[in-house]
């Protein structure tokens, strides 16, 4: 058990302590603000605020095991989509 924890922290923490790097990078410094905060808020508004619905429209429906691969499958995504990031 304490080992899939510190998998979780760990898969947690490394991309939050380099989302501010990485993105400090990728903007120029003028929309570096807008650019950064646009996109995170979207997609907790989004993501965060829908999710949970979602899951209990699942559960509802008795289809509760798809909850951990919807969010699997959006980590996943997530994950794919900066390989797309370039660098400028």
């Amino acid at each position: 058990m304490w080992g899939a924890t510190l998998i979780q922290l760990l898969c947690l923490a490394a991309p939050l302590a380099l989302a501010n790097v990485f993105f400090a990078r990728l903007f120029p410094v003028r929309i570096r603000v807008v650019a950064m905060g646009l996109p995170f808020t979207l997609a907790v508004g989004l993501f965060g605020g829908t999710f949970p619905l979602l899951a209990e429209v699942l559960a509802t429906a008795g289809r509760i095991g798809l909850v951990p691969r919807v969010a699997a499958g959006a980590a996943a995504v997530s994950f794919g989509a900066t390989f797309l990031v370039r660098e400028r």
